[in-house]
């Protein structure tokens, strides 16, 4: 009987220690978790993402959405866009942006505020235009969603 009640005692102590191993995290835990280290390499910190960016963007009603978007180090952009084979004027947009808490990802700020339609991924030599989630657009028109980076800026990286 108490070699059975040492065996359960040890059980039960061994239980008690492993459920104390998951203490649950502080708020700068939670914070540090989300914002990448000095050293981890990001978009942001990795590759020469300022300069001008060019493609055209597909259209439901038009052969397509000719864009230009300049970044620059500073955080702040120039964007122009304008419906293809449209006698509408051109869309003439300036501001900052900011990056997301994973430094591959960008927002366009309009107005001070957030554009959700404004997101773009951050890659080698392009911009990966993103649904007004954040997340990244799938099928098979996927890959025209992409803006080319055309001119990078001098000093970047």
């Amino acid at each position: 009987m108490k070699i059975k009640n040492l065996v359960f005692g040890g059980i039960f102590i061994c239980g008690v220690i492993a459920g104390c191993n998951d203490a649950p995290k502080t708020v700068t835990e939670k914070i540090e978790e989300t914002i990448p280290s000095v050293n981890e390499h990001t978009s942001e910190n990795s590759l020469s993402w300022a300069g001008v960016y060019e493609g055209v963007l597909p259209c439901a009603d038009c052969p397509g959405i000719a864009v230009k978007l300049e970044l620059d180090k500073k955080g702040t952009y120039h964007y122009h866009s304008y419906y293809m084979e449209r006698k509408a004027d051109t869309i003439h947009q300036k501001g900052t942006f900011v990056w997301k808490a994973t430094g591959s990802e960008i927002i366009l700020m309009n107005n001070g505020q957030p554009d959700s339609s404004a997101q773009y991924r951050v890659i080698e030599g392009a911009l990966e235009k993103l649904d007004i989630e954040g997340k990244r657009i799938e099928g098979n028109l996927a890959p025209n969603y992409v803006l080319k980076q055309t001119k990078v800026e001098e000093g970047s990286k």
